[in-house]
């Protein structure tokens, strides 16, 4: 019984080295993406863009440095007039005369961008999704738990069935024999009923 638990607490300690590795290249991973967080730039050809949550994104209206007006998705109004200024900054956005800066990608960020032009024409831009990392990273440290706590059991199921229960078919075999005495049947007759 000492070789079981010592196996089975070596066989665990194992389980666990292998389970932390895999907790410390998560977590190395989950904040190296944090750490290159991107600038996306979304210019007349490419009118959209995709984000991750916490990237910056420039819509790029003109290469002329002409004044705009920007409408975000909630019909909010960011001007760049020549005689205020180079640009104007509301929270997170940055408006110069030639882009609208984006400097951290929320949810609830998604929709139509409007630059309107001097001479009042107008060009899109959207981000039609933005991608939660809040819910990526919930998502697979969930799915990360699951499976190793479902590892874990599942190894000690098959180390106690193992050193446990090592001679299962041998104690049915004794039981059936046991069964077979209190009905006394004999051992010929248990010969002829394996031959049929």
């Amino acid at each position: 019984m000492f070789n079981f638990g010592h196996d089975l607490l070596r066989k665990q300690s194992k389980i666990m080295d292998r389970f932390s590795l895999l907790k410390i290249l998560f977590l190395f991973l989950f904040f190296a993406k944090i750490s290159s967080k991107e600038l996306i730039v979304v210019t007349l050809e490419s009118l959209f863009a995709v984000p991750h949550e916490g990237d910056t994104v420039r819509f790029q209206c003109s290469q002329l440095n002409e004044s705009v007006t920007w409408i975000l998705p909630d019909e909010t109004q960011l001007s760049v007039l020549p005689e205020n200024s180079n640009n104007t900054q509301m929270s997170k956005f940055v408006a110069t005369k030639n882009f609208l800066e984006i400097t951290y990608v929320e949810n609830g960020m998604d929709g139509q961008y409007i630059c309107v032009l001097a001479d009042s024409s107008r060009r899109f831009f959207f981000i039609p999704h933005v991608i939660s990392e809040a819910r990526l990273t919930k998502s697979i440290l969930i799915s990360l738990s699951v499976t190793g706590v479902f590892c874990i059991v599942c190894v000690i199921i098959l180390l106690v069935d193992r050193y446990c229960f090592p001679d299962i078919d041998v104690v049915k075999a004794q039981i059936v024999q046991k069964s077979i005495r209190k009905k006394n049947i004999s051992n010929s007759t248990i010969a002829k009923l394996e031959i049929i």
